[in-house]
């Protein structure tokens, strides 16, 4: 449990939430203007559906993988963050429940043509 995870989504009043980046999609490595694009266009999605949000960054922790900016998502259904996930082609999203505990979810969405 991350207890200012915990506190953050009581503040907020959130039952639950997502952690969703729209960086390199299926891991395929974007420049970098269009990864801004990218956030950008789920950040107004996200706005555009009435949804609170923070800035935060994903990270590898073995060091491999560059940051991504993400955003944590305050009282969405786990329904729209696995398609929000999916439609920004994204191979998993963090999925936290009332109890604060992260976890990852893996999407079983695929690339156009596939």
């Amino acid at each position: 449990v991350s207890l200012d995870l915990k506190r953050l989504m009581l503040a907020k009043q959130s039952h639950a939430a997502a952690f969703i980046s729209a960086h390199n999609p299926y891991s395929e490595i974007l420049e970098e203007s269009e990864n801004i694009k990218r956030h950008n266009d789920l950040l107004n999605d996200l706005k555009t559906l009435g949804f609170d949000t923070v800035l935060g960054e994903g990270r590898d922790k073995q060091g491999q993988w560059l940051g991504e900016a993400s955003l944590l998502i305050f009282n969405i259904s786990r329904t729209l963050a696995e398609s929000l996930g999916n439609q920004y082609g994204q191979n998993a999203i963090v999925w936290i429940e009332a109890d604060a505990i992260p976890q990852l979810v893996l999407l079983d969405g695929k690339k156009a043509g596939n």
